[in-house]
C-alpha cells in the first residue's frame, strides 16, 4: 500500500502539468499515489491529466470540480488522502527523481509531523536561486511553503488543520497552524523541489503593486491568534517584522510613494498595537540560517524607520510615481 499521497491542484496548466507529472512518475521510490484535482480549468488541463489517469490508473487519480481556488482544492486533497503522509506540488513545478525517497525515508525514521527540505527557483533554462533547509529553529519560518516538505496526514486530520481562505499567505497560515500544535518538526539537508518562475502565477501578479484586494494584516492577525502563548518569542516577533519588510519591498516596489507610506503606516501601527518589536540583532544565532541579504534588508529597513526617513526611502524606491 502507498505511503504518501501527492496532491496537485490543477488550474489552467496545460503547458506545464506534463513536466510536473512526469517528474513524479520518474521517482526512485514508487510508494506514492498522485491526486490531481482540476479546479475548473478553462484550458485543456483536464483532458491532459485524464490521459495520464487512463495510462497510469494504479498511480494517478483525477478529480474534477468547479473553480473554488487553491485553498479549497488543497483542503479537498487532505480530505481525500487515504495514506499516512501527504505532499503538495504546484502544477507548474517539478521534482528531482529522489524527492519522494528522501522525504519518505526521513519522516518514517524520525516520526516527525513535518519534514522540511530546500528548493530551487528555476526558469526554463537556468537556476535563479537555491534555498537550503538547515536544521535550526528559524528554518521553519524562513521556508514556509506548501511544498518542499512532507506532512503526517493523520496528524492534520486529527487536529483539523486546514488552509484558510484569506487574501494572502494561506500557506503561511496553514504551516503556522501546524507549528502551533506540533513540536516534532525538522529539516533535511536536501534540495529536490524546483519552483518554476511563472510570470502569470498568482504570487507574481496579485502581490505586486499593493493590490487593494490583498490584506497582509488579515494574515498577521490570524497568525497571531495561533501564537498567543508566544507573544514574547523573539523569533516569532522577528517573523512578523520581517514579513512586513518583505511585503513592502516586494509588493511596494511598483506602487506610488503615497501608497507605500499608507501601507507601511498600517502595518507599523499593527505591530505597535500588538507590542511587537524587532529585538533580534543582525548577528543573532537564533536566526543563523537567515541569509545575509535578508538580515541586511531587515536591519536597514529598521534603521530607516528609526531615523524617520521612510518617506524619503519610498520616494526613491517606488516606481509607481513614474507612471502617474
Amino acid at each position: 500500500m502507498e505511503k504518501v499521497t501527492i496532491v496537485i491542484p490543477v488550474y489552467n496548466a496545460e503547458k506545464t502539468i506534463s513536466k510536473c507529472i512526469d517528474s513524479i512518475l520518474n521517482q526512485t521510490n514508487r510508494n506514492y499515489q498522485v491526486l490531481l484535482i482540476d479546479d475548473g480549468s478553462k484550458d485543456n488541463s483536464l483532458k491532459v491529466i485524464k490521459e495520464y489517469e487512463k495510462k497510469y490508473p494504479k498511480k494517478i487519480k483525477v478529480i474534477s470540480k468547479k473553480n473554488e481556488g487553491v485553498v479549497a482544492t488543497r483542503n479537498l486533497g487532505i480530505e481525500l488522502c487515504k495514506t499516512k503522509y501527504i505532499m503538495f506540488i504546484d502544477n507548474d513545478d517539478y521534482i528531482d527523481k529522489d524527492y519522494v525517497e528522501k522525504f519518505l525515508s526521513a519522516i518514517t525514521e524520525r516520526k516527525d509531523k513535518i519534514i522540511l527540505g530546500g528548493y530551487r527557483r528555476t526558469t526554463e533554462d537556468k537556476i535563479i536561486h537555491e534555498e537550503s533547509a538547515e536544521d535550526d529553529l528559524w528554518t521553519k519560518y524562513r521556508i514556509i511553503t506548501p511544498w518542499a516538505r512532507i506532512y503526517d496526514a493523520d496528524f492534520l486530520k486529527q487536529e483539523n488543520i486546514q488552509y484558510k481562505p484569506i487574501s494572502i499567505g494561506e500557506d503561511i497560515y496553514f504551516n503556522m497552524s501546524i507549528y502551533a500544535k506540533a513540536d516534532q518538526i525538522s529539516s533535511i539537508d536536501y534540495i529536490g523541489y524546483n519552483w518554476f518562475y511563472n510570470t502569470e502565477s498568482v504570487s507574481n501578479t496579485t502581490q505586486k503593486g499593493l493590490n487593494k484586494k490583498v490584506n497582509p494584516i488579515e494574515l498577521l492577525t490570524e497568525v497571531k491568534k495561533l501564537n498567543e502563548k508566544k507573544d514574547d518569542d523573539p523569533i516569532i516577533n522577528y517573523f512578523y517584522y520581517r514579513y512586513m519588510v518583505w511585503y513592502l519591498l516586494f509588493s511596494g516596489k511598483n506602487a506610488t510613494t503615497k501608497e507605500f507610506i499608507k501601507e507601511y503606516e498600517k502595518l507599523s501601527n499593527w505591530l505597535k498595537e500588538n507590542n511587537i518589536r524587532l529585538c533580534l540583532p543582525f548577528t543573532s544565532k537564533k536566526i543563523k540560517s537567515e541569509p545575509i541579504k535578508n538580515r541586511l534588508s531587515v536591519s536597514i529597513f529598521h534603521i530607516i524607520e528609526k531615523l524617520h526617513l521612510m518617506k524619503l526611502f519610498a520616494s526613491v524606491y517606488c516606481r509607481g510615481d513614474k507612471n502617474v
